[in-house]
């Protein structure tokens, strides 16, 4: 600095506006290296987040799968026990006579055309 004037020295001038330039170099390679950062940051999540995507829908697959087939066993086990009680109850009506069918539909037939109830 020029004692007299109180203004820098051509010198320290010049010398203060490459330390200047210099930080604003190193400044700019710092943002060029942080936008690179970020960028490999947002593709890593994206990555990311598309590999969750597919492994969940990968997940939902499997057990929409295998609550489909639980199910379905599950109404196939209730289709055999409602066939064999449907058989066991049609078992104990072949023992009963064509004769006595017949009455029986008689008497039903009675009972419906008569007025009061009453055969």
């Amino acid at each position: 600095m020029d004692a007299m004037t109180d203004r820098p020295r051509d010198g320290d001038q010049q010398s203060q506006l490459a330390e200047l330039l210099a930080c604003e170099r190193d400044l700019d390679r710092l943002l060029a290296t942080a936008r690179e950062e970020a960028r490999r940051t947002v593709e890593d999540a994206r990555a990311a987040a598309t590999q969750a995507e597919a492994d969940a829908e990968g997940t939902l697959a499997a057990e929409v799968e295998r609550l489909r087939s639980t199910i379905e066993g599950q109404a196939r086990s209730r289709v055999q026990e409602i066939l064999a009680r449907s058989r066991e109850r049609a078992a104990r009506f072949d023992g009963i006579s064509d004769e006595r069918v017949k009455d029986l539909a008689d008497a039903a037939f009675r009972q419906l055309i008569s007025h009061d109830g009453q055969p």
